[in-house]
């Protein structure tokens, strides 16, 4: 390792990062000497070992001493314009956003290295400027003007795309959540399509992903892949089929030959073992989305699945399957029990945001299924569910048959925290009257005290006798309360002459001793 100079170091780190091999006794004598002959590394040298570092899954201590010192040099060495090259620039950003970008010493060297970027950016070949792009989003690095002049001298130069480059310019750009610039999306199909057989599966999956996240439709885009997808389906990853799937129903978008959803469902059949909770989810989702009416067995099936793995779904997961199963009309009773008892126990440990309870209540509701203990629940917890319907109840084992026309006009639950009302339905305006409020909370309890109330027995000889009983005691006891009455009656009046008498007879004292008073109206009546 004594012999070894920088160049050596750094491509020892690239071969290792290449070849996914760690050995730590290796790694110790070659960050040993890094560290030794630090000041000796070029641009160059400081691009190949991080790219390699980067790769590798596994860093030692040692390893991550060495990437600091080896960042801070980098930094040291940007005043040196002139000793770097484009590719230097483009694979020292891409290790970044393997590695991470936190704290002062790193942010500053991509920030140095971005304005070095815009300097020179007429001089980067295609491929290093959409691997820029590509690290921008895997950095969440929101830069939206120099993102658009970036994008700008892309779509000027759309010709030298290929799947690869594309894949990272609408990756990265739907990470951001920014529109590229220079009507990139747009164009970009036009070049892309003729390409589509040589892509692999994954750069395909980036681009639909891109425009599904950018929610930019694009026929000609989708129409190509729903025509040339289906035959290499089965080289697709899992998650890549349901990456697909879900580009189509973000988008909506149902193309002209179902054969792509067909293929993707008896993919997904054949691997429904190494199914995860998420892509049970996607997969459901985007066909509700879309309106595609998978085959039954394979509903059955993913219900079946659902069952099976429901403690590892998230309440948010369970409730978006539910309604998938709502919008597209088919009602597994043991499902939609199971998911409603595992959101209620959830709701005894923690507090779910109201949009999932909202959800789930709206997708039962469609299949006939009031989840009175659900609602419950939720208000305990503080969460108030409002519904189009309410109280109107039904036992699971009797599902009513769903309409065409309500089906169409379910939505999900917006996730800004509101409902998406249907196609002819508005929202009801409530006015608060504390006074009608309370008086309709009396009446409700005087109902629900006579639903309560027993019914009278049956009379007997002996009940009747007694009921003779104690009805003559009953009319005794109410004579002799109005006899009470009448005397109290005669009493007050016997009291209020007396008054009046004492009154009069002191004013003629008066008038004797003072003389007439003129009176200026009339005494009151006492």
């Amino acid at each position: 390792m004594a012999e070894c100079d920088p160049w050596a170091v750094a491509i020892s780190f690239w071969g290792y990062g290449n070849l996914q091999c760690s050995d730590e006794a290796v790694f110790a004598a070659l960050c040993e000497r890094g560290l030794q002959i630090m000041q000796e590394f070029t641009p160059h040298d400081c691009a190949s070992a991080l790219v390699g570092i980067a790769r590798l899954r596994v860093r030692p201590r040692c390893q991550r001493e060495f990437v600091d010192v080896l960042l801070n040099h980098t930094h040291d060495l940007l005043s040196r314009v002139q000793s770097w090259r484009t590719r230097e620039i483009a694979n020292i950003l891409w290790a970044l956003s393997r590695i991470g970008a936190a704290g002062p010493s790193r942010r500053a060297l991509l920030e140095g290295l971005l304005e070095m970027t815009m300097w020179r950016l007429p001089e980067f070949r295609m491929m290093e400027i959409c691997v820029i792009v590509y690290s921008c989003g895997r950095l969440q690095l929101r830069l939206p003007l120099q993102l658009a002049r970036i994008t700008e001298h892309i779509a000027a130069r759309m010709s030298e795309m290929n799947p690869t480059d594309a894949a990272h310019v609408v990756w990265g750009c739907a990470k951001l959540g920014i529109q590229p610039g220079g009507d990139l999306l747009e164009r970009l199909p036009e070049v892309l399509v003729k390409q589509l057989m040589a892509a692999k599966p994954q750069e395909i999956c980036n681009v639909l992903y891109g425009y599904g996240s950018l929610r930019y439709e694009h026929p000609l885009l989708l129409e190509s892949v729903a025509r040339v997808c289906p035959q290499r389906l089965q080289d697709f990853s899992t998650q890549d089929v349901c990456l697909v799937i879900w580009s189509y129903g973000m988008l909506g978008y149902y193309p002209e030959s179902s054969e792509l959803f067909h293929t993707a469902c008896r993919v997904l059949l054949q691997r429904s073992n190494r199914l995860i909770p998420l892509q049970l989810t996607m997969a459901a989702k985007s066909f509700a989305r879309v309106m595609y009416q998978p085959e039954p067995e394979f509903m059955q099936q993913l219900s079946q699945l659902a069952i099976q793995k429901l403690h590892q779904f998230s309440p948010l997961e369970l409730s978006q399957l539910l309604w998938a199963y709502a919008r597209l009309g088919y009602r597994d009773v043991q499902l939609f029990e199971a998911a409603v008892a595992t959101v209620i126990q959830t709701l005894s440990t923690r507090r779910l945001p109201k949009t999932t309870i909202d959800t789930v209540v709206r997708a039962c509701e469609m299949v006939g299924f009031w989840p009175q203990l659900l609602v419950d629940a939720a208000e305990m917890r503080g969460v108030i569910v409002k519904t189009t319907k309410q109280n109107q109840s039904a036992d699971m084992e009797q599902l009513l048959p769903l309409l065409p026309d309500a089906v169409s006009s379910l939505d999900p639950v917006d996730e800004s925290g509101g409902t998406s009302n249907g196609p002819g339905q508005s929202a009801a305006v409530e006015v608060w009257d504390p006074e009608l409020l309370q008086q309709q909370q009396l009446q409700q309890q005087l109902d629900l005290q006579h639903q309560h109330r027993p019914a009278p027995p049956a009379l007997t000889a002996k009940s009747l006798q007694w009921q003779r009983i104690s009805g003559s005691f009953v009319q005794q006891q109410q004579e002799a309360h109005q006899q009470q009455h009448q005397h109290d009656d005669r009493q007050q009046r016997h009291d209020t002459s007396s008054s009046l008498s004492l009154q009069q007879h002191h004013h003629q004292q008066q008038q004797q001793h003072s003389g007439p008073v003129q009176l200026l109206r009339p005494p009151s009546r006492l």
